[in-house]
């Protein structure tokens, strides 16, 4: 058996009380030999240590056959067993003599055990005992488990049981356990495995030929009252005397017998059909040509085929796992990208890919059986995205024809909304315990209608507290025949929910319950129907434990749940608190691009499209889309670049729009920062000054430097003309930038992103924007005194807090008693080193202005610029992308 099976957790979908569903994997068998001591029956067996010997070597013998036999079928499949011997080794003392009594009294020494491991307080000996297995399941880490007890007849004068009942060996099936004398040979053990694992008795005073039990519900077909014309019973180990023993012998045992245990391979690919189910795989995986760096993310999980057995804990359970994901390219070998080992697994990788290619292709596999899932596509510029109703990316389309290329970027955070065609909403809808009063639920919520579904309980679903639900407000069913109120739902009574219109999703939050007795939390079951009534699928959680919550969800690919039952499974109970159906209609591009809508019925769509950044625009915002039976085609949406709407395109650095810059203009972006902080600009502020000067769709610290550093620019080439014939003066040298030499950044190409929109290939910034900008308004004003590109001619009056700028255009000290000093030369003035919050304010005591656009520079005179004297920070306005830092 491969080792991987070892040492994990219980299959994928299995409960605490499946222990023995269908007979694969690995199984921990535990033999219980009995010892009386005297206590209630006179002692007439001892067990030798030979006896024990030859017990566990019958035992051994006979489980093990199972394997032989499924090495003889040509299969993927391997079978181990664990024998855990220490109840043998030292037998378990009883105050009975089982032997000498009918089989019938196996509850009171079985009792015993179980009592003796602590596995007490259940609602019946086969609870018990299925815990009891379920915790060597977890001991010794295998699928499954089961035990035997074998009694002491080695001393007996026929070796059976005493008159009424079996006089041999007998079992009980799912997993439970079998009774045995010690007598019984091998090919006993072998036979009562059978039952373990669903096998049925085909010889006469068994159970008739068209009984169906096992995981697909399989008929007994070789029971020997098959009346079908020219039947012949094959010889099988679940037939009795020497047909039994012939099987034994030669390791044979007919389709229709296996069937019931699990071995069945419809389409004779050597996997059986329990486990011949594709796994699923829900991801995107886009290429980064920058990086040669291929990401995958998204959600990875093991399929388990639907149990239809007629009796038992009826839980759908699978042993296999997401081994890898693997990638081929242009058609070529598989390649192994991760190796995952798990049944279920969150996805978020990435891998790189030297090889040049042009399409790829993404799956998951299970290395046992060699399961894949179904195959995802992309290419080197088309993400690869999982079959949904629709989907499709966003890109920006920088070349404007319509095709994405290596270098352009996949974009984050576009808002996709999905209407039916004619522009209605899709339906949906919320029924919550939470928001509704107590008593009885309205007759519908949303177009949803409650009612509760089983014996002795009316129909009417009530709301209120519960206490065993972590008093939380639930919804309880009335019990008629005590006339009270319950907050639990389980298999004897459901809670139903019928929809106005089908959806394509339900989400239940159900909470745990401490069940007496059995279980402390529980195992939640959502079941869901069309239109007619017809079954479509079901949805198990895993353990709850009691007062904690978890979300069930459940779809359908084409949209057709009409209504669900919900409920506790394997014995348990749960409480409900609310549920929503409908799918989420508004959809948000992450950093990869992609959108996706599922679980729509057929029809016809009506997608809109919004970027976030206002720069990136649609020619085709709204289209019409056709949803079918087949996953839909990838759509590409591409996103022109545009102008931001507060951006001047004649004149960037011109704020105020009115064809010069000046440090007017410097402030106008400062306060519009202190007053809004640095944000993306939404669709409720498309009219203002222009102070977006970088045209990135943001207003940041970099719109400040931006016009900064045109002015700077601007002022290095200022200065009278040469005169006469004499020979002109070297023109003075550029202004330095501000560059590395003074901010030890190069904020030239300084990037402007903010928290928010981002692309996949973005060029990642290393300096804070407040740190630039506190350095900016420093460095740059220290070199470059206002006063130099002021009309000389200007008288105007600023007064100022903290620093004050003399004649020539350097910072004094402030000598003022009240903070606040006039300069009345020239106009001249510097900002002094300082950092400003969204608290900040630069007042420039404007007259109200006469639209929202322009601000009149020729009324700067008379207005004075107030800058706080207490140093603050834009740093609580701005977080850190991953990636790279804000600035």
């Amino acid at each position: 058996m491969e080792s991987r099976r070892l040492l994990t957790a219980a299959p994928l979908g299995a409960t605490n009380l499946d222990t023995g569903e269908f007979l694969l994997g690995t199984v921990t068998v535990t033999p219980v030999l009995m010892e009386s001591n005297g206590a209630l029956d006179t002692e007439s067996q001892n067990w030798s240590q030979q006896e024990i010997d030859d017990a566990l070597a019958s035992i051994t013998e006979g489980v093990n056959w199972w394997g032989g036999l499924l090495d003889k079928m040509n299969t993927v499949h391997d079978l181990e067993f664990v024998i855990d011997p220490t109840f043998a080794n030292d037998p378990f003392e009883t105050s009975y003599e089982a032997i000498d009594r009918p089989s019938t009294d196996f509850s009171r020494y079985v009792g015993e055990f179980l009592s003796a491991q602590e596995f007490v307080g259940y609602p019946s000996l086969n609870h018990a005992m299925l815990r009891f297995n379920d915790a060597q399941r977890e001991k010794f880490g295998t699928d499954w488990a089961f035990t035997i007890i074998m009694v002491d007849a080695s001393d007996d004068p026929d070796g059976h049981f005493a008159s009424g009942g079996f006089a041999g060996a007998f079992a009980y099936s799912g997993g439970l356990f079998m009774v045995t004398p010690s007598s019984r040979p091998a090919s006993t053990i072998a036979h009562e495995m059978g039952h373990i694992f669903w096998g049925l008795d085909e010889y006469s005073g068994g159970l008739p030929w068209d009984t169906r039990v096992g995981y697909y519900n399989s008929q007994n077909l070789n029971a020997h009252d098959n009346p079908t014309p020219g039947f012949v019973q094959e010889t099988s180990i679940m037939r009795g005397g020497n047909a039994l023993v012939d099987a034994y012998n030669q390791v044979v045992s007919p389709e229709s017998t296996l069937a019931l245990i699990g071995w069945r391979d419809s389409d004779s690919d050597g996997v059986f059909d329990v486990l011949d189910v594709p796994l699923d795989l829900d991801v995107v995986g886009h290429f980064d040509s920058d990086t040669s760096t291929y990401h995958v993310v998204g959600t990875a999980a093991a399929v388990a085929l639907q149990n239809q057995n007629s009796s038992g804990i009826k839980s759908d359970i699978t042993l296999n796992e997401i081994s890898e994901l693997q990638y081929s390219l242009d058609g070529g070998n598989w390649t192994t990208a991760a190796v995952i080992g798990q049944n279920v697994a969150d996805l978020d990788l990435s891998f790189p890919i030297l090889t040049p290619f042009d399409t790829i292709q993404l799956r998951v596999i299970d290395g046992d059986t060699g399961i894949t899932s179904p195959v995802v596509d992309g290419t080197v510029t088309t993400p690869a995205i999982s079959d949904s109703s629709l989907r499709g990316y966003v890109f920006v389309d920088a070349n404007s024809d319509s095709i994405r290329d290596p270098d352009e970027s996949l974009l984050s955070t576009t808002e996709l909304q999905i209407t039916h065609v004619n522009g209605s909403p899709l339906y949906s809808g919320v029924v919550d315990a939470q928001t509704l009063d107590d008593g009885e639920v309205p007759g519908q919520v949303d177009g949803a209608v409650m009612t509760a579904d089983g014996a002795q309980y009316a129909q009417d679903v009530y709301v209120q507290i519960s206490q065993n639900a972590g008093n939380r407000r639930v919804f309880h069913a009335r019990n008629t025949v005590v006339n009270f109120n319950v907050d639990f739902w389980n298999e004897n009574i459901a809670l139903e929910t019928a929809f106005a219109e089908p959806v394509g999703e339900v989400r239940m939050t159900a909470i745990g319950l401490s069940t007496t007795g059995t279980s402390n939390g529980s195992y939640a079951r959502i079941e869901a129907y069309d239109s007619n009534g017809n079954f479509l699928s079901r949805m198990t959680s895993d353990f709850i434990p009691a007062t904690e919550t978890s979300e069930v969800v459940i779809s359908d690919p084409l949209g057709r749940i009409a209504s669900i039952r919900a409920m506790g499974h394997a014995k348990t109970s749960i409480a409900i608190s609310d549920l929503h159906f409908g799918i989420n209609d508004t959809v948000t591009t992450s950093s990869d691009g992609s959108w996706q809508f599922a679980h729509l019925a057929p029809g016809d769509y009506k997608v809109n499209a919004t970027a976030r950044n206002l720069i990136h625009q649609f020619q085709d915002s709204t289209i019409d889309l056709q949803v079918g039976a087949a996953a839909g085609e990838l759509i590409a949406l591409p996103a022109l670049i545009g102008d931001s709407p507060r951006h001047n395109p004649q004149l960037a650095a011109d704020v105020n729009r009115l064809d010069q810059v000046t440090p007017y203009d410097i402030l106008l972006v400062i306060n519009d920062l202190a007053n809004n902080g640095a944000r993306l600009i939404g669709q409720n502020e498309l009219v203002g000054d222009a102070v977006d000067v970088t045209n990135d769709g943001y207003v940041s610290p970099a719109d400040v430097l931006a016009v900064i550093n045109h002015l700077a620019e601007q002022a290095s080439f200022s200065g009278p003309p040469p005169q006469g014939e004499s020979i002109p003066a070297p023109a003075a040298a550029a202004a330095p930038s501000l560059t590395q030499a003074r901010l030890g950044t190069d904020v030239a190409s300084t990037d402007s992103s903010l928290p928010g929109e981002t692309a996949s290939n973005p060029t990642a910034a290393q300096t804070s924007r407040e740190s630039v900008h506190d350095a900016a308004l420093t460095g740059w004003t220290n070199d470059h005194p206002l006063s130099s590109i002021l009309d000389p001619a200007s008288t105007e009056t600023f007064t100022t807090t903290g620093a004050m700028v003399n004649s020539a255009g350097r910072a004094t000290e402030d000598e003022s008693t009240d903070g606040v000093k006039t300069d009345t030369r020239r106009g001249a003035m510097e900002f002094a080193s300082h950092a400003y919050s969204s608290d900040t304010v630069i007042d420039l005591k404007t007259p109200q202005k006469t639209d929202n656009s322009t601000t009149d520079p020729e009324s700067l005179s008379d207005r004075s610029l107030e800058i706080p004297t207490e140093e603050s920070s834009f740093e609580s306005d701005f977080e850190e992308p991953a990636g790279g830092k804000l600035i």
